[in-house]
């Protein structure tokens, strides 16, 4: 009999639906969302957007919420994210895009939501000090906004209370620092006409007289003998005490939460007072000594900070 034929073995294997598809699909679809190649897509993007418009607004605020997902997710699965974000510096590109004038609003309350997420759900830790020690989050609180839009100042107050919450001894020192020296005094100081600094002369050339020589009343190498029933010498003097702790001349953070201090809206007045006390809690003599001596602190809130 003939045999029936049977289908070569390789060619029994029965291959799946849409074999040979997948890199078409990859293409249309893009990477998985959770990837390193979607962080860096989403790099490329909001770095080739140079201004902010209509037409893009919807592109770069989807992309500012999508990349405060993957920082978030890298650093609790993939810390390769999360170095991604820091490498590329893409907090100055959140800072760039927000101090264009023509910004949309909707894009800078992105933002300040993205940068809040990020501040309060980061794990404590190095992430969340490499976050912090960025300048551009001064900047970014020295903005002037325009807080005639209510969306704007809420999202503005809940990323100050976000920071806020954050601070410790060690963190706070990111906000806080000397001023700059003037132009002027940086000429005074390099000036060549300006008086060279007084030599301490020793105790026996400050007591000379006028003929060169040394006064007879002083002639003495040794005090006098102490006689039986003579008082007691007096005890040593004591060292000098420490000077008291000179303030920092700037704490972006403090100034910028007093400024909204009488706000018309209670919630940001309360906002505003858990982030005084916040700040009032740390034991950092620094910080304790700027907020005695703020002017613009009312008084009034001064009895009980440091009770």
């Amino acid at each position: 009999r003939r045999p029936l034929w049977r289908p070569r073995e390789e060619s029994a294997r029965r291959r799946p639906r849409g074999h040979g598809m997948a890199p078409f699909w990859q293409s249309l679809l893009g990477p998985p969302k959770f990837s390193l190649a979607n962080m860096s897509a989403l790099h490329q993007l909001l770095q080739r957007t140079s201004v902010v418009s209509e037409r893009n607004r919807a592109m770069v605020v989807d992309a500012l919420r999508t990349t405060a997902e993957l920082v978030l997710w890298g650093d609790q699965n993939d810390p390769t994210l999360f170095e991604f974000f820091l490498e590329q510096n893409i907090l100055g590109i959140f800072w760039r895009l927000l101090e264009q004038r023509d910004t949309p609003s909707s894009v800078k309350v992105q933002i300040l939501q993205t940068l809040s997420i990020l501040i309060s759900n980061i794990e404590a830790g190095p992430s969340i000090y490499y976050i912090l020690s960025n300048d551009h989050i001064n900047e970014l609180i020295r903005h002037p906004f325009d807080f005639s839009n209510e969306e704007l100042l809420a999202h503005y107050v809940s990323l100050l209370k976000a920071i806020a919450l954050r601070l410790d001894p060690h963190t706070v020192q990111f906000f806080i620092g000397d001023a700059p020296p003037t132009s002027g005094a940086r000429d005074a100081g390099n000036s060549s006409d300006s008086p060279p600094p007084p030599t301490h002369a020793s105790p026996a050339a400050a007591v000379r007289s006028p003929s060169g020589g040394v006064p007879s009343s002083l002639s003495a190498a040794a005090p006098p003998a102490r006689r039986p029933g003579d008082d007691p010498p007096p005890p040593p003097r004591r060292p000098p005490s420490d000077p008291p702790t000179q303030p920092p001349a700037r704490f972006a953070l403090f100034e910028a939460a007093l400024t909204l201090w009488t706000n018309d809206e209670r919630m940001v007045r309360t906002a505003v007072r858990a982030i005084v006390l916040c700040v009032c809690r740390l034991e950092e003599p620094r910080v304790q000594a700027f907020v005695r001596d703020s002017a613009v602190l009312p008084q009034v809130s001064c009895l009980f900070l440091f009770s």
